[in-house]
């Protein structure tokens, strides 16, 4: 599927402002990920739907359903309504 130059770039902007404020959180970390100094990454406790199979979100005045794939036994949560 292509996507638009208007899609693309603001796909590029919105990559940025998350990678930004995922390095301000100090990243992610689950189980034995830790930064050098010990501590642990807090970017985690913003996700909207990772782990969240199955369940609902709301967007507007709609709620969506949360739908989880495997990939490379890799899992990826994604919204069924928003990103196809």
């Amino acid at each position: 599927m292509d996507i638009t130059k208007e899609q693309n770039n603001r796909l590029a902007k919105s990559i940025k402002r998350i990678l930004i404020i995922a390095i301000k959180n100090k990243g992610t970390s689950f189980k034995d990920h830790f930064l050098i100094d010990g501590t642990l990454g807090n970017y985690q406790n913003r996700f909207k739907v990772y782990n969240k199979d199955g369940k609902y979100i709301r967007i507007g005045k709609k709620r969506a359903k949360i739908v989880k794939i495997v990939q490379s036994g890799r899992s990826t949560f994604y919204c069924a309504q928003c990103q196809l």
